[in-house]
């Protein structure tokens, strides 16, 4: 035996990078990043461990919708029923087929059993008629149920016929004579199931999902009330019996079979709805446990399979195995075949699958397949990417081989334009042209030695194509205030800016964060907006521009924050622009590290105090009136305010009564004053913060 070994870190469903977005590594493997392969005669146990699965071989196909049951007589003849037009095969061991029974009334058959003589036993829907079918080929009406559906038909050690019907949920006990009376009957509308273990029957109903044990005639226990609507398919293994259980969506017809008479159709639209679980009840402790919820409902059928497993059939194909702690395996996919029932044959380790849409009986194991393969959903890297080198591990006993297949492409769902399956070698590059989506294939081989290779993971390594940060805006604060998100620790603590103030500086047009801050004077604030489509972390620099400039100069660089504080008394007075670059350097080496710059709109750095300046200033009687103007070259002016001899400052409004210009003018009345001398302080402030002063005095006698 040998050992092909590889342990890299990857994931087809999870990638986790190396040097941030420099390369990554992908790994196929688990339980979960299987579960929406595709695959064809290989197996997936419950570790993510992929080998081949038991042979398959198509034995028979019919022109039928579906094939319901089946049973074999003592010469190895299969007897199929089926639906649709209602009849029963018989399948030879040489594979011949021959149609020996077609219902008058085209039902559905769903429906079997033999006995000891080779007779076989035919249910009847909806009829409710059991008919036999002697050895020699004659048919003929054995016994009438009075009820509508026959589900099961099951004898017991004495040879007497057991038959679930429906619609009123009655259990027959038939005798070989064809003399029958009602064993047990039912509340529930359907005996779907039935099962004889250990000397005990066992029956499943529906709507109500009921498990019920039946001691002797009309008495009956029952075990255990699933959540779901009907129990369909039951086994017995050891000291445990398992059930699986369907639940339809409610917009389906009362009987959870009526949608079945006319095809698959109906259901369609509420698969959401279904749901399938696994059940197991533990003879010796009467209790029952839910060992796993299958995630391909419907759930059609199980079986004993081996190493005291149960094999399970899904509508969707699927084939599952299960442990008697509910762990799972998928054993194979029948694409767009539902698998109906399953029959376990006369030879250890094999058994009959039959199928829908159309029907068909397939013979599964007991050799291994000689081949199996597992194709990989088409995997997103998210964009174009390159692909470096591909390896796994597998186990590889003697007479097994592995091969793996890459094609890669562009388009989310393969066609012409993605490359061909390619074979890998291992640890060998892939050589093939970049590409955003990538898919894999995995083969197994055989030469019959009865062993199987036994795939456990499956890595590629690729470097996704490096894209652009974008910088989308950059915001020049108002004098003043500060987003706080800067590099620079300039506050020992941060004052909040109040509603109000956020809101004058909203009604002049400054767009500001939600939470904003008080700065020192003499400091200015410039935030903006950054991201990376990798996700790559950012360095910016910041650079500034006067008018009548031509070159920029870098204030700071390597900021890690977008946003930035710098002193702006330390540049004359004028109309500047702002530039920011972002580069992701910082996850990225320079031959693959990109950059963008934004420069922001014009802006004032006004550090010069506006003047005002007192043109008149008069008693009128005992009131003093009072005439100035306000004057700033840059900035708006923000406030005025007068105080009268050092006392409280009084605000002003400028004669149109709104501060919108850089120079304003104000008259107004200092009413009922004493007699004396009487100075007049006026401050005006700008947008920048500065702030100047005027005075005049007056005598009022």
């Amino acid at each position: 035996m040998k050992r092909v070994g590889l342990i890299l870190i990857i994931i087809l469903c999870n990638v986790f990078a190396l040097c941030g977005s420099v390369s990554k590594l992908l790994k196929w493997k688990g339980t979960k990043a299987l579960s929406k392969a595709k695959i064809e005669n290989v197996m997936i146990d419950s570790k993510g461990y992929i080998s081949l699965s038991p042979d398959i071989d198509t034995i028979f196909q019919s022109t039928e919708i579906f094939l319901w049951d089946c049973v074999i007589d003592s010469k190895g003849n299969l007897y199929v029923s089926s639906g649709n037009e209602g009849k029963v095969f018989r399948v030879s061991p040489s594979r011949q087929i021959f149609t020996v029974f077609t219902s008058e009334k085209g039902a559905e058959l769903f429906a079997l059993a033999v006995d000891k003589k080779d007779n076989v036993y035919i249910g009847e829907s909806p009829s409710g008629i059991i008919y036999r079918l002697s050895k020699n080929g004659k048919v003929k009406e054995f016994y009438k149920t009075g009820e509508k559906y026959v589900w099961r038909l099951l004898f017991d050690n004495n040879g007497m016929l057991f038959a679930a019907t429906g619609d009123r949920g009655k259990l027959f006990k038939i005798s070989s004579g064809g003399k029958g009376e009602i064993y047990y009957s039912s509340k529930e509308n359907h005996i779907i199931s039935l099962l004889f273990y250990k000397k005990k029957l066992y029956v499943g109903t529906e709507p109500n999902g009921l498990f019920i044990e039946i001691t002797r005639k009309d008495k009956a226990t029952v075990l255990y009330d699933t959540k779901e609507n009907e129990i369909r398919s039951m086994v017995g293994i050891e000291n445990s019996i398992f059930f699986a259980t369907i639940t339809r969506p409610s917009a389906v017809a009362t009987s959870s079979f009526t949608s079945f008479f006319s095809g698959v159709s109906p259901m369609q639209g509420s698969k959401k709805n279904e749901k399938s679980v696994l059940y197991k009840f533990d003879i010796d402790k009467q209790t029952v446990s839910s060992l796993w919820e299958c995630p391909t409902p419907p759930l059609y059928s199980i079986s004993e399979f081996k190493d005291g497993r149960i094999l399970i059939g899904t509508e969707s194909g699927r084939l599952y195995t299960a442990d008697k702690d509910g762990k799972i395996n998928q054993l194979n996919q029948f694409e767009t075949s539902p698998i109906l029932n399953i029959i376990k044959g006369r030879k250890k380790n094999s058994f009959f699958l039959l199928t829908g849409n159309l029907g068909n009986v397939i013979k599964m194991g007991p050799d291994l397949s000689k081949k199996g393969e597992i194709t990989s959903e088409e995997f997103d890297t998210g964009r174009k990417s390159s692909f470096g080198r591909a390896n796994w591990d597998v186990i590889l006993p003697t007479g097994t081989s592995f091969t793996l297949k890459l094609r890669i492409g562009n388009k989310e769902n393969p066609d012409e334009d993605w490359t061909d399956w390619k074979e890998m070698k291992k640890d060998g590059e892939i050589n093939l042209l970049p590409g955003r989506f990538i898919q894999l294939k995995s083969e197994l081989r055989t030469r019959g030695s009865g062993k199987s290779p036994l795939l456990k993971e499956v890595s590629i390594s690729y470097l996704p194509e490096n894209r652009r940060p974008v910088i989308k805006e950059i915001i020049i604060c108002p004098a003043g205030v500060s987003t706080g998100e800067s590099d620079q620790s300039l506050f020992a603590s941060r004052t909040v800016l109040s509603e109000k103030q956020k809101h004058f500086y909203k009604d002049i047009g400054y767009d500001l964060p939600q939470t904003v801050y008080k700065l020192e004077k003499g400091k200015r604030c410039a935030y903006w907006t950054a991201s990376d489509p990798d996700g790559d972390s950012l360095y910016f620099s910041f650079f500034y521009r006067g008018e009548e400039e031509k070159e920029w100069k870098e204030l700071k660089k390597e900021l890690k924050k977008p946003a930035f504080v710098w002193d702006e008394t330390a540049l004359p007075d004028g109309v500047y622009y702002i530039k920011v670059s972002v580069s992701d350097e910082r996850e990225n080496p320079s031959t693959r590290a990109l950059s963008a710059e934004l420069t922001s709109e014009p802006f004032v750095i006004d550090n010069t105090s506006p003047v005002i300046e007192v043109n008149s200033i008069k008693a009128k009687g005992k009131n003093i009136e009072v005439k100035v103007t306000g004057e700033d070259k840059l900035s708006i002016l923000k406030s005025v305010s007068y105080s009268v001899n050092g006392g409280e400052w009084n605000i002003l409004l400028p004669d149109d009564g709104i501060f919108d210009s850089k120079k304003e003018e104000f008259l107004f009345t200092i009413k009922e004053n004493e007699s004396g001398e009487y100075t007049v302080v006026v401050k005006v402030t700008d947008l920048s913060l500065n702030t100047g002063v005027g005075k005049g005095t007056v005598e009022v006698k």
